[in-house]
């Protein structure tokens, strides 16, 4: 959030001058390639001025929604297959079960769609880039078919931890073990019968 004494310091950066004024009366100018980008969530403690200097530009999170994330994402990958194989599993594994997701599990606190396709992406990537030698080659090695499946195996080991990691443990709800159970029941890739999804 915007803090009303911290912003007020920030007018004469945002005015043409482009000039900040510190508390010591320092003066550090800012170079015309320069420029200022704030991230904030409301604008509760923005002044007249603050706004008036600024372009503004709201963006909500259901109008844009995560997939030009996933679009952006998908297009780094090497693999086309890669590419074609992680579309139908977001569309299949995430959107389709999002919701039925938030009416029947409780996290341990909010967290938007986006947050969890972020959290979804940078797994992928460390399985894709940072794995073991071993799952490299296998990969690199693997027919069409079989690269499919180590995408989706990927994919779901991901999902699990981004939306099963935060499931709160609820005293009278085990809401783990449900997640567990659910997630094992629309796996295509199998699990075994003892324990839980997480244990593995």
């Amino acid at each position: 959030d915007i803090d009303a004494t911290w912003i007020e310091s920030m007018n004469t950066v945002m005015d043409d001058n482009k000039v900040l004024t510190l508390v010591s009366n320092e003066r550090i100018a800012f170079s015309p390639t320069m420029r200022m980008l704030l991230e904030i969530q409301d604008m509760k403690c923005a002044s007249p001025a603050t706004v008036s200097r600024g372009g503004v530009l709201f963006i909500n999170e259901t109008d844009v929604g995560w997939k030009p994330f996933v679009e952006s994402w998908r297009e780094k990958l090497s693999s086309s297959v890669g590419q074609s194989v992680f579309y139908l599993l977001f569309s299949s594994y995430f959107e389709g079960n999002i919701e039925s997701m938030r009416k029947s599990f409780v996290w341990s606190c909010p967290v938007l769609d986006m947050a969890f396709i972020e959290s979804i992406c940078c797994i992928v990537d460390a399985l894709l880039l940072d794995n073991s030698k071993e799952a490299s080659e296998a990969l690199r090695n693997a027919d069409a078919e079989s690269e499919k499946l180590i995408y989706e195996a990927y994919f779901i080991y991901a999902m699990m931890w981004t939306t099963g990691g935060p499931v709160a443990d609820d005293k009278i709800t085990n809401y783990r073990k449900s997640y567990s159970t659910w997630l094992k029941s629309i796996a295509k890739v199998k699990f075994p019968d003892s324990g839980e999804c997480f244990d593995y």
